[in-house]
């Protein structure tokens, strides 16, 4: 019994310190790429945004008969599920502004579908801040995902709703959820099975670069669980305390939606910051070459891509991460070094292809790239006059350039 206590109490410290340095590593991202600016931007950009997406959702509805019969229910749904009930003043006004915009020229649906566009290219900056990817899409590319997103999003919205309504009114549901009321804890699941699809694809799709779809869906778990906390939280605020109605009076509708859709944001990019902290963490027990100088790094990078375009399959960068146990953000910074430096190239697929010889690339040729520290001769003649200094730097540099003058290669193609 006391050994079985001893192995427990050792276990939970290890999960317990894992946690710990899960939840720094969190809280440093939340902190570094400025989540909290970026969700005020995000805010500002959404009250421009929000009717052209409730046009282009309902339209893309309408254009299905078979989601005629739930557009009606499907806008309850929405105003229901992810705006507080402080905000049904609002919702009534949205609506409205809505079926307007149905009624618009063919330049006013270009403004409003360029409106549209303009959010989610903001909501593709901010998650390629979280998931440190410098390098941008193509043009074409971009837009793609962001049609994708417009019109799908509202197609599986539609499709979870028909599906459960034809679950809920099935004559074998019907008669076992009868007593137990199963019909009612289904329809008060739903908003958690769409959120957490709705946000896992989000955070898969969004980024420019590779997300695992463990990670995604784990993060639009904890997304939708903070969604859900926060919505009942600030209801119940809105509803317990009546300052805003006592200040702005009729107009109390806007700051209280204004603070409602800043906290959905804010919510957002901490469950894309959680999905991306899942991404770049280790346990304690893996091998951490993330502190390795980037020479090492590189070289082991240039090593591994050298053999997969020997057999002609480029390696991802999650690939790289995985075969080198190091960090998907230290490695992306060496993969962008060496991008800059012409010696790798990334493909649309995510996949990284040699773009020199690396029989014509030396050893020397990689240090100076990664760490270019070391002093040269040539760098001291304007500035050192000390011969003897130079001297020495001298003798440094011929014994650097011959033990680092061969070719990549030549160190590649031996065995071991």
């Amino acid at each position: 019994m006391s050994e079985f206590n001893t192995r427990l109490s050792a276990t939970f410290r290890r999960y317990q310190a894992e946690l710990v340095h899960v939840w720094r590593h969190f809280s440093h991202g939340f902190t570094q790429d400025k989540c909290a600016f970026a969700a005020g931007a995000l805010t500002y950009t959404s009250l421009l945004s929000l009717v052209p997406l409730m046009a282009v959702t309902f339209s893309i509805l309408a254009a299905f008969p078979v989601f005629e019969s739930v557009t009606a229910e499907l806008q309850g749904f929405v105003f229901e599920n992810f705006v507080p009930a402080a905000g049904e003043v609002v919702s009534e006004h949205l609506q409205g502004f809505a079926q307007k915009a149905a009624q618009l020229t063919a330049a006013g649906v270009v403004f409003l579908l360029v409106t549209a566009v303009m959010l989610m290219a903001n909501i593709d900056s901010a998650l390629n801040v979280i998931f440190k990817t410098r390098s941008k899409r193509r043009a074409v590319a971009s837009f793609l995902v962001y049609w994708a997103v417009l019109t799908l999003g509202p197609l599986l919205l539609g499709a979870s709703l028909v599906m459960t309504s034809y679950l809920v009114s099935a004559p074998l549901f019907d008669d076992a959820a009868a007593s137990m009321g199963g019909r009612a804890r289904l329809l008060s699941l739903l908003p958690y099975v769409v959120e957490t699809v709705a946000f896992g694809l989000l955070f898969m799709v969004v980024p420019n670069r590779p997300v695992r779809w463990h990670h995604a869906i784990a993060g639009g778990l904890v997304t939708a669980l903070l969604f859900e906390t926060a919505k009942r939280m600030f209801a119940w605020y809105v509803t317990s305390f009546t300052t805003y109605e006592a200040i702005y009076g009729a107009l109390a509708a806007v700051p209280i939606f204004l603070i409602w859709i800043y906290l959905s944001w804010l919510v957002i990019l901490a469950g894309a910051e959680f999905t991306h902290t899942l991404g770049v963490y280790r346990q304690d027990h893996l091998r951490d070459t993330s502190r390795a100088p980037r020479f090492i790094l590189a070289y082991r990078v240039l090593r591994l891509l050298w053999g997969a375009q020997r057999d002609g399959d480029p390696m991802s960068a999650n690939q790289l991460s995985q075969d080198l146990d190091v960090e998907p953000g230290r490695l992306r910074d060496v993969l962008e070094l060496l991008a800059h430096r012409r010696v790798v190239r990334e493909l649309d697929g995510g996949r990284w292809l040699l773009t020199r010889d690396l029989g014509r690339f030396s050893l020397r040729d990689l240090y100076d790239v990664c760490d270019p520290t070391l002093p040269r001769v040539a760098m001291l003649a304007a500035d050192v006059k000390d011969p003897e200094f130079i001297a020495a730097v001298g003798q440094i540099e011929g014994a650097v350039d011959d033990a680092f003058g061969r070719a990549l290669v030549t160190y590649f193609t031996q065995p071991g």
